[in-house]
């Protein structure tokens, strides 16, 4: 058994390390949000409570499911900036952010930062 001093000295050897959103959504388990590098959600790639102004996987992202019944905004570009798209879904539905009939004409694989808007459905 450790006397305090000796405690308190190891924990001082612990690193503590800040969790980015993708990584403390994970953790908690109630992730408003998680993306897909695939359609229909295949291979996720992160998950968010509140966004992100870059996205790890940037114009990677194909499809997403909404598990708190918000509304999000996915944009473009980095930082929250150029066009972007508000979608909201029941709760944990897949979102697809491509058409099969103009996969060249949606948002598959152009999302670059995205947040949440609201906590109720458009």
């Amino acid at each position: 058994m450790l006397n305090t001093k000796e405690h308190f000295n190891q924990l001082d050897a612990i690193a503590v390390t800040e969790l980015d959103n993708e990584t403390a959504a994970a953790i908690g388990g109630g992730a408003g949000l998680e993306v897909f590098r695939d359609i229909n959600g295949k291979d996720r790639i992160g998950s968010f409570n509140v966004g992100t102004p870059q996205v790890k996987a940037n114009d990677q992202i194909s499809s997403a499911k909404i598990n708190d019944g918000g509304t999000w905004r996915f944009y473009e570009d980095a930082n929250y900036k150029g066009h972007y798209i508000d979608v909201s879904a029941p709760k944990g539905v897949v979102i697809n952010f491509i058409r099969p009939s103009q996969p060249d004409d949606f948002w598959n694989d152009r999302i670059s930062s995205l947040k949440k808007i609201s906590n109720k459905p458009i």
